[in-house]
Parts: structure tokens; sequence; C-alpha cells
């Protein structure tokens, strides 16, 4: 007995796939015609019985048809709607037996644009009508080259209006769940560059457009008229997908460091699936599901290896990582198995994908956070550890001073004792000359350059370490004055040499031991070194004469953990302060800079202040200045100003910040200023002409700084050098 559908127009929906008849059709060849005959090349067709609501076929290259019966036992005619309720068939044929051997047809599938159908939606629907007190037997032909999933339902096309409205509201709320996470995330990239977040951002996406395929609402929204790119949908963006969510999982567990070959294997797989969206329209549709198929079993293998990461990296947050992709899972089963007849059909198995995916997104979001905390938490104990390493460094470097202060004590104790003993063993010739071998052991061994100078500065003696310091040979040094050591640069009047000059007369004055920083001449060379010399007066057999040291300028030990830094300092109107304020404001710039670089700018920064003491503070003008240098008398000049009630109380503020990008030094003087636009568009250029000795700190700060910009008066400077 035929089984039939009985309308009505009070009738829920009603399954097909449970009275229909199916007939496969392995080479394609029958026709209409042939199914209505009942016979091809007079052979019986074999039409077999579904039990089942869905047929699934899985891929297949054959054609099927299915039959069935619809009666109308009614005095009026019904309008009914005939849903397919899978939309990735390619080709639908719908016939109705109007007589023995005519019939109506009508169309579908996603061979043909989307605005064919006969209703807007999704899934293909028929829209049909049954006379009064009759029965009509339909015919459908199905034929696709991806799943072969038949699932047939008959609705009111009232009911259907309303499952259509519930849906819409329901995949409204998904979708826009997926780009609200989409959009956050992203956000969360450009404000962290953490590239954790942009692999997670494209995973939702990638997803969010594979659901949105398989649900039949990219071909109905985003390219209705893109037949052949619905066609491959669905595996370009699984595949899509994986990459991203392969991608995800590689950062997420950093497994370039914690499991290389894991990490070669992904990057293998996300090539074969990039392979696979490259040549999408070329490969075979079974080979690209395939492909997508090895991935997604991969993903399920990456969920037992962050239990195994756990162990080898705690800071790693896998329970929710693992929690997401088992409730995706899950998920995406309980679809499966409804679909099946497995399991019943209600709101949670219809909407198990849906739900899934939305817990997978949160809780792959909560690992995330979770995990950036962990590493945070990381480097906060990484820097307390870290801060406890310098507190006892700090404590040694203390200790290390006091025992040095504590020896240099004992040590002019000793030295006291020993000039005591010198003169009173003066008339023991043997034990002099003993002693003076004993001391000519010790300053030609030591690794300083250790001299003597007459009161006019000129050298008497000095050890062999000037040929390793300065390439010089001490025989070539004795009877040099000191000053012709000091490197003098390119100016005419060296303003290096003037300051050591002023600090050398400094201490013929006052007799008081002097120590500070300057340039020595290295031969062969035109590159200065730096060294710290000391000096101080002693008296031998009734003479005075000058012992010195000079060491090398050791680097600050500390400078390395140097992240960022800002002073400020005030200084008088003294030379001297501007060499030494030069080399403390420079100090933190080896971290980023080579010691030419920084030396050339320390040169330009020491011009730039000394500019805003004479120019600025001392109100000495260029002309001024010129006359002064050429009359030998500028030094008495700058020192009557200093003392001068009108000048004296000025000061100069220096201002200084350093950060890896960049250093930023901020000097203000308390004078009129200066036309300073004149002095950068071509003072220079006449000063060079010239052969002055003085006049090139503007210069030369512009040529090693990056910027340099003067206030409208004139009396404060900004100097940046970028580190890149």
């Amino acid at each position: 007995m035929q089984r039939k559908i009985y309308l009505n127009d009070s009738m829920d929906k009603y399954s097909v796939g449970l009275i229909l008849d199916y007939l496969e059709d392995k080479d394609n060849s029958l026709k209409i015609e042939d199914i209505i005959n009942n016979a091809n090349e007079n052979k019986e067709l074999k039409w077999k019985k579904s039990e089942s609501k869905t047929l699934e076929f899985g891929f297949t290259s054959s054609s099927y048809w299915v039959r069935f019966v619809a009666a109308n036992s009614y005095k009026k005619e019904i309008n009914w709607a005939l849903e397919v309720d899978y939309p990735h068939i390619n080709s639908i044929e719908l016939y109705k037996l109007t007589g023995k051997s005519h019939f109506e047809m009508k169309r579908a599938g996603n061979s043909l644009p989307f605005k064919e159908r006969d209703l807007f939606y999704r899934n293909f629907v028929f829209n049909l009508t049954q006379r009064p007190e009759t029965q009509s037997t339909y015919y459908m032909r199905f034929t696709t080259v991806g799943s072969m999933d038949i699932s047939l339902w008959a609705w009111t096309p009232a009911l259907l209006l309303r499952k259509i409205n519930d849906e819409s509201i329901l995949f409204g709320m998904y979708y826009g769940i997926l780009l609200m996470a989409s959009l956050y995330t992203l956000l969360l990239f450009f404000t962290s560059r953490k590239r954790a977040y942009l692999y997670f951002c494209m995973w939702i996406i990638g997803y969010g457009l594979y659901q949105s395929s398989i649900n039949g609402l990219s071909f109905q929204y985003l390219w209705p008229e893109s037949v052949q790119f619905e066609r491959i949908s669905i595996p370009f963006f699984i595949l899509l997908a994986i990459i991203c969510g392969l991608q995800y999982g590689r950062t997420f567990l950093d497994l370039k460091n914690n499991l290389p070959r894991e990490d070669k294997f992904i990057k293998s797989l996300i090539f074969l699936s990039a392979l696979g969206m490259l040549f999408v329209f070329s490969f075979p549709y079974p080979i690209l599901v395939i492909i997508a198929f090895l991935n997604v079993v991969y993903i399920v293998r990456l969920i037992f290896i962050t239990r195994f990461l756990k162990k080898r990296n705690p800071f790693l947050a896998t329970r929710y990582y693992v929690a997401a992709w088992i409730v995706l899972i899950i998920g995406v089963s309980a679809f499966s198995l409804k679909s099946s007849g497995l399991l019943p059909s209600n709101f949670i198995t219809n909407w198990s994908q849906q739900i899934g995916s939305l817990l997978h997104i949160i809780l792959l979001g909560m690992a995330l956070t979770e995990r950036f905390n962990a590493i945070n938490k990381e480097k906060e104990d990484a820097q307390i550890k870290a801060i406890d390493v310098l507190t006892a460094a700090a404590l040694q470097k203390d200790e290390f001073l006091e025992q040095t202060t504590r020896k240099n004590i004992e040590i002019e104790n000793l030295n006291t004792e020993l000039k005591k003993n010198i003169r009173d063993l003066n008339t023991a010739k043997e034990k002099i000359a003993i002693s003076e071998e004993k001391y000519r052991i010790l300053v030609e061994g030591s690794n300083d350059v250790i001299f003597s100078l007459d009161e006019n500065f000129k050298f008497l003696t000095v050890n062999n370490a000037v040929i390793t310091h300065l390439n010089i040979k001490p025989e070539e040094v004795i009877s040099k004055y000191f000053l012709d050591l000091i490197h003098e640069g390119s100016e005419r009047v060296s303003v290096s040499k003037l300051l050591v000059q002023e600090k050398l007369e400094s201490f013929a004055v006052d007799k008081n031991p002097m120590s500070f920083k300057t340039d020595f001449k290295v031969s062969f060379t035109s590159e200065p070194k730096e060294m710290r010399v000391y000096l101080e007066y002693v008296n031998i057999e009734g003479r005075n004469e000058i012992i010195g040291k000079a060491t090398r300028v050791e680097d600050d030990l500390l400078i390395k953990y140097v992240e960022s830094e800002k002073q400020h300092l005030t200084i008088e109107n003294y030379f001297i302060t501007a060499e030494d304020i030069s080399h403390r404001i420079t100090r933190s710039l080896a971290k980023y800079m080579d010691h030419k670089k920084v030396y050339i700018l320390r040169i330009a920064l020491r011009e730039i202040i000394i500019n805003a003491i004479e120019h600025g503070n001392l109100n000495i003008s260029f002309d001024e200045k010129s006359q002064l240098i050429d009359n030998d008398n500028y030094f008495v000049f700058v020192a009557e100003r200093q003392q001068d009630s009108k000048y004296r109380d000025r000061r100069v503020q220096i201002e200084y910040s350093i950060d890896p990008r960049k250093v930023l030094y901020q000097i203000t003087d308390e004078g009129d200023g200066f036309d300073h636009k004149k002095i950068l568009t071509g003072e220079s250029v006449n000063v060079n002409k010239k052969m002055l000795g003085h006049g090139r700190g503007i210069a030369m700060a512009k040529n090693c700084f990056d910027e340099l910009n003067y206030n409208g008066k004139g009396n404060q400077v900004i100097l940046i050098k970028y580190f890149n």
C-alpha cells in the first residue's frame, strides 16, 4: 500500500522521509519519462522504502530519485510548502504528475542563483498547491558533488513562516555574538600587540564563515549570485577556519619552544590546507574534505598534547583550552547524532553546534586571558628576583666601597709613613736605591698611567702603561707639557684643552688633590681616549712635584638595567661644571649607541651648555668672545662676569630623559636669548669660512642630533636623538 502525506491547514511539520521511496541512478541516465514508465532499457526499477527521516548517502557520483504521494481529503484547496532541509544540493528537480504521462516541473539547488528560489530562505522550499479531494504523486531528482543528504519536510505556510522568523532571531543572536567577540579580540590585538589575539580573532571569523556556509546563510546574504563559489564555500571556509585554529594553537601553546617537532608538523598541515584553499576550484570535493578531516583529527590530538605540555610548562593555561575543544566536539557530535536519529530533536540538539561553538569561543578567550595573566605573573616574579639581585649587588658595592675607603686610608697612612722614612733615609744611598728599585717595579707593573709633573705641568716621568693606552713611548712624553697630550678636535682653539687648562690653573692655586675626566690623544688614530686623571702635589727634597695617575674610564655596570631615566639639573655658570655634567647626562647612552657616537653627542651637549653659560647667563656676545680670545684675555673676563652681581645668580636648567626609543635634552638659560634662526640658516657657514675657534656648538649639535629646536626667545633649546 502506497504511503501518503495527508494535508490539512492545521498540520504540524511532517517528515516526508518516513513515507517516501528512493532509487539510485548510478550512471545518471534516468529521465522522468523512464521513472514514470517504471522502466529503463526493459529493466525493472527497484524502489526502496525509506525508514528514516533523513537519507544519507555520503559522497557519491550517483543521482537519487525519490517519490511520495500527497493527498487532500478536504473540499477546499490546500497550499503547502515542501522544504529540503539541506542547503548544499547542487540540483533538485521536482515533478508533479498531472496525468498519466504529464507533469509539472520545478527546479532548485545551489547551482542556480538565489533569486530564482520560490522563497527567500536558506533552505530550498517549493510552494505547492493540492486541489480538493485529490492526491498527487511527486518525483524528485537529486544531484550533487558534495554529500548527498536528503531531508524533506512538509509545512503549512504559516508554520514555516514562524519557523523562519524564530531561526532569524536565533541566527542573528549567534552571529552577532561572534561578530562582537571578533571585534573585541581585534581591539585587544591593537592595544596589546600580542599576535595570539589576532589569530584568535581570525579563528572566530573563519569558524563563523564556515558555520554560515553550512547553514546556507552565506549564499543567501553574501554571494547570492556566485554559484561557482557557493559550491566550494564549505571546504574553502573549513580549511580557512582550520588554518586559523592551528595557528592560534601554535601561538597559544608556544609549540615552537615547547614541542618543535609538533610545531613543524602543524606548519605542514597549515601549508597543505592553504594549498587546498588555493586550488579549491581544481581539487575534487572529497579530497578537500579529507584534508579538512585530517586537520580535525590532529586538532583532537592537540587536546592530549596539552596535558603533556602542562607538566613541562605550568604557566600554560591548558585547562580552559582543553575544555573549549571538548565542548565544541560535543556540540558537533550531538548535532550529528540528532541528524542520524540517535538523539531526539529538540532545541538543545537542533542548536548544539551553535551552543558548543559559543561556549568554545568563551573558553578559548578565558584560556588566552589566563595564559597572559600567568605570563605577567612570571614576569613580575622575575622582576622581583632581579630587584633582589640588584639590591644584593648594591650592598656588595657599598661593602666594596667601604673596604676600598679603608684601604685608601691605610694607603694614605702608609704613604705618610713612607715619606717620613724617605726623609730619614736620605743619607743611606744604598737603602734609597733599593726603595727606588721597588718603586720602579711597582709603577712599571701598573696598568694605569702613572706619571710625575713639575710645577709647570711638564712631564718628568711616566711608566710603560702610556704605550698601552696612548700608543706613545715614555721617552717621547718626557719634557712635553700635560696639555700637549689632550685631544684638541678640529677647532682652532680647543674647548677641551681650555677646560683642562682652567682645571690645572685652579689646581695650581689651591694645591688640593683633583680628579677629572678628559680625552687624550692616541697616536696613529684620530679617535680620543677618555680617561680619569688624579693629580696631587707632593714635596720631594724641598721642591714641589705633581704625582698623577690616569685610569681608563670603566663602563657603569648598571647601565644595562636602565629602561628609562629622567633628571632635572641646575648648574652655576662654571665651564668645569659643564664638562662634568656632559659626562653625567650621556653615560646611559652607552646602552644604545657605540662609544664614538656617545663621545660626539657629549661634545655637542657640552658646547650647547657652555653657550647657555657664556652667551646666555653671562651675556658674552660672539664678537666679544672673538676679541677676548685674540687678546688671550677670555678667561679673565669670564671670571669677572661670574662674580658680577648682575649675572652671578643666574642658573642653567638641564632636563634630560631617555627611553629605549630616544633621548631628549632641554637646556634653558636665564639670558636674553638670541637670533637662533640666523645661526641655524647661515652663520655656521661663516664660522667655518673664518676658521674661528668658537661658534661651532650649534652646527655640531645640529649635525649629530635628529631634532634641534629653540623657543621663540632663543634661551631654551630641545635636542632629540632617536636610537633607530
